[in-house]
């Protein structure tokens, strides 16, 4: 997590890093190889400390709560090298969003008002964003899910308001439905998950192409995602 934290990208920079600067609190660094073993065996733990964050923090979301939910994309390798790639071969995909086309998987996330995670998935990146409304909400009994136009489903929307679950999105040139102030300033707000995917590519070092093996991917973000979770509880 120390690597999250300082935006150390692969385990190879961070166990230079430390050897480097930190050599007096880790006098028994073992070698690179055992480095690694020792760090992937922990990602058990890192599991199990990541949901109990996440369940203290649905928790703590009381009366109507408001939720923004969105996707980003996790490219493993450019586009262009796609057909050569063997690592993930098996479960990534392309897909393209409004910039670009990218290969690999795309991360589902859920914050609240303050930037703190509530939910998340992980799935290829061909998957309809829509899917993932209903299981990421199966928490919420009541409250808002705030979403992006890719988000627009008029059965998921009449489902989930059956148990009490709003669903706010964007309106197309071809929808005649009016929005209430309310819901443009719960879109305006939508930034927040946008800010939160912005802090873990770029202060967390999520996004990297060097795994060579597919566990490696999940243990990764798992370690990303920790570390975002703990650095908002230290700012709250």
């Amino acid at each position: 997590m120390l690597g999250a934290l300082k935006g150390i990208m692969d385990k190879a920079k961070l166990y230079s890093f430390i050897k480097s600067y930190h050599i007096r609190e880790f006098p028994k660094l073992p070698s690179y190889s055992k480095f690694v073993e020792a760090t992937n065996r922990y990602s058990y733990e890192i599991k199990a400390l990541l949901a109990q964050n996440l369940s203290l923090n649905r928790e703590a979301q009381m009366g109507y709560p408001l939720v923004f939910q969105d996707s980003t994309a996790l490219p493993v390798c450019k586009v262009v090298r796609a057909k050569q790639h063997k690592t993930f071969r098996a479960t990534a995909h392309k897909s393209r969003n409004r910039i670009e086309w990218w290969y690999g998987y795309k991360l589902h996330l859920q914050c609240d008002q303050d930037g703190r995670l509530l939910s998340l998935a992980l799935t290829p990146a061909n998957t309809d964003d829509r899917k993932l409304l209903e299981p990421m909400a199966q928490w919420m009994d009541r409250g808002i899910v705030v979403a992006d136009k890719g988000y627009i489903s008029a059965d998921k929307a009449y489902r989930m308001g059956l148990r009490g679950v709003q669903l706010i999105t964007p309106i197309r040139k071809n929808m005649s439905k009016l929005a209430t102030q309310f819901q443009v300033a719960a879109l305006a707000a939508r930034h927040r998950v946008e800010e939160v995917f912005l802090y873990l590519k770029c202060c967390f070092g999520m996004v990297r192409s060097t795994h060579r093996a597919t566990y490696a991917l999940s243990i990764h973000l798992l370690v990303c995602l920790l570390a975002y979770s703990f650095f908002k509880q230290l700012c709250s």
